[in-house]
């Protein structure tokens, strides 16, 4: 480092330049990637970050279902496809309310939901309804 000079990136690049110079037999070159290995990194890092968007998304989805109505967040599971489906189709416990049994019902076995789990969703979403939150 050079007094009076402040600490930067460009500095730091040519003080390693310097001392490399300085001490060639220090330098080693650097060994090859093997073909494919950027494209790896950039597809982990993709999943990566697809990965951890998904999980924001239910943690969002968790964190709005328990303000709007606690009993409903603890009946609905962010993992499941067929529940948030019916989520997102009926606009939550009022518009699955709305729509009936019937067109729910229909609904829930379209986007491949247990019978008992879409009569469970139901009922959560009908008290939730009901209860005016």
């Amino acid at each position: 480092m050079f007094p009076g000079i402040a600490k930067t990136d460009a500095i730091d690049a040519e003080v390693i330049a310097r001392t490399a110079l300085g001490v060639p037999r220090a330098l080693r070159p650097a060994p090859e990637e093997p073909e494919g290995t950027a494209s790896l990194r950039i597809l982990s890092s993709q999943r990566e970050f697809a990965s951890s968007a998904r999980t924001r998304a239910k943690n969002r989805l968790r964190a709005t279902l328990l303000e709007a109505d606690p009993a409903l967040e603890g009946a609905v599971d962010p993992s499941s496809r067929w529940q948030v489906s019916m989520l997102a189709e009926f606009g939550g416990a009022a518009g699955c309310s709305a729509a009936g049994w019937r067109r729910f019902s229909n609904a829930a076995r379209r986007a491949g939901a247990p019978a008992a789990g879409a009569r469970r969703l139901w009922e959560a979403l009908l008290a939730s309804s009901r209860s005016g939150r």
